[in-house]
Order: structure tokens, then C-alpha cells, then sequence
């Protein structure tokens, strides 16, 4: 059976397929390790090595591990981000860090002046 990445991959729908694991995780605020794997289409014991390799953060509540959905979805993006272009990642950490791209910009435009 194919389950829904493979799907997307072999449609050419990841954008898709990762736009609908955002908004089914939108649903709720914290996720249970199942949750989080059937999102994934993927087991919960790969989630736990996700969790053991600091890809995925999660947090115990006793021994019952726990997803803030924020952390869900910034992992999905950082690895819908990772399959793009150069450009688009720059793209995508700006909208992250506006900040930080003022801060290019004034550096950038200082730097023009000199020179002229």
C-alpha cells in the first residue's frame, strides 16, 4: 500500500501534501506521539528517534510524550524548505527574521553610499 508521501512525491504534490499536514495539526494545540505519526504517515518509533535526534522537540507529561503543534509544523516546514531552491529558503527565513533583512538592507544600502 502507498501511503500519502509516497503519493505525493509520485504526483509531484509534496507542496500540497505538506499544506494539509499543516492544517490537519492546526486542529489542536498539543499532539500525542500517535498523532504526530499518523500525520506523518510514518511510525511512532520513527518519531521517537526524530525526538532522540533533536530533529522533532517534544516534552513528557509523566511518561506519555507530548507535541506542541507549532513545533510540528516548523519541522514540516524546515523540511518543505529543505527541497527548495536557494532563493526560496532565503525567502522563507526572511519571513521568519524580518529583522534581520532590515538590518541587511541598511547594511547593504551603507555600503552602496561608500562606494559611490
Amino acid at each position: 500500500m502507498i501511503d500519502r508521501y509516497e503519493l505525493a512525491v509520485a504526483t509531484g504534490t509534496t507542496e500540497y501534501y505538506y499544506e494539509e499536514l499543516r492544517k490537519e495539526a492546526q486542529a489542536q494545540a498539543v499532539l500525542t506521539l500517535e498523532q504526530v505519526a499518523q500525520w506523518l504517515d510514518v511510525s511512532t518509533r520513527t518519531i521517537t528517534r526524530l525526538v532522540d535526534r533533536g530533529e522533532l522537540v517534544g516534552f513528557h507529561v509523566g511518561r506519555a510524550l507530548r507535541f506542541r503543534r507549532d513545533d510540528v509544523l516548523l519541522y514540516i516546514d524546515e523540511k518543505c524548505i529543505q527541497k527548495k531552491s536557494p532563493l526560496e529558503r532565503v525567502r522563507f527565513e526572511a519571513q521568519k527574521h524580518p529583522e534581520l533583512v532590515a538590518a541587511m538592507i541598511e547594511m547593504l544600502s551603507q555600503a552602496l553610499e561608500e562606494k559611490a
